[in-house]
């Protein structure tokens, strides 16, 4: 092998080692290169083709994307579901974020008490997590009750906490803590104010 450092034509004297790279990591690496760029349609069959007992519960997730994105709803929610068998083990916000896309699937198709059972799943996952943007999802369909019902301020004070939750993302409870300290009459604010 020619060592191009060494001067062009000149031989090296270090050894060359290739390492053969996996057909499986190629292809996972190739799946999860496909689902950053967001093209489905070349995910999907990479996906696919991989062994299901070595998918990561981010995998199953993904292939859920992908299998929705290209047309086969059956088969998201089939790999949504072994997704959140793997976030509900200990990932707690991702495990809700995963039960609310199957209440919102399972809606779309028709199965009112399968999704209001994944509903109550993603509830219970997010119940006791700080203020996050998977709660927006949660406010949102307590925001279409409320306006189904009429109750339209109470409608828009879910879509005011949603708005802010949407806006102030993960730092939001640190955010209050500041607000409580510097300023508990709530002297600032604005649209999306957070209360003291």
């Amino acid at each position: 092998m020619t060592d191009q450092s060494a001067g062009v034509g000149r031989e090296s004297t270090r050894p060359t080692h290739r390492t053969a790279r996996s057909p499986v990591v190629d292809a996972s690496r190739q799946a999860r290169d496909a689902v950053a760029r967001e093209a489905w349609a070349e995910a999907y069959p990479l996906l696919r083709g991989l062994d299901p007992t070595r998918l990561t519960p981010d995998d199953h997730a993904a292939f859920a994307d992908a299998a929705w994105w290209t047309g086969r709803v059956e088969e998201s929610i089939t790999q949504r579901t072994r997704a959140h068998a793997g976030y509900a083990a200990g990932a707690e916000r991702r495990a809700g974020y995963t039960a609310w896309m199957l209440f919102y699937e399972h809606q779309l198709a028709g199965r009112s008490a399968v999704a209001a059972g994944w509903l109550r799943r993603a509830r219970r996952h997010l119940r006791d997590q700080p203020e996050c943007v998977e709660q927006c999802r949660l406010s949102w369909v307590d925001t279409e009750r409320s306006q189904e019902r009429g109750a339209f301020d109470e409608a828009m004070e879910t879509t005011d906490r949603m708005g802010t939750r949407a806006n102030y993302r993960d730092n939001h409870a640190r955010l209050v803590a500041v607000k409580r300290r510097y300023d508990p009459g709530n002297l600032f604010r604005l649209d999306h104010n957070i209360a003291p």
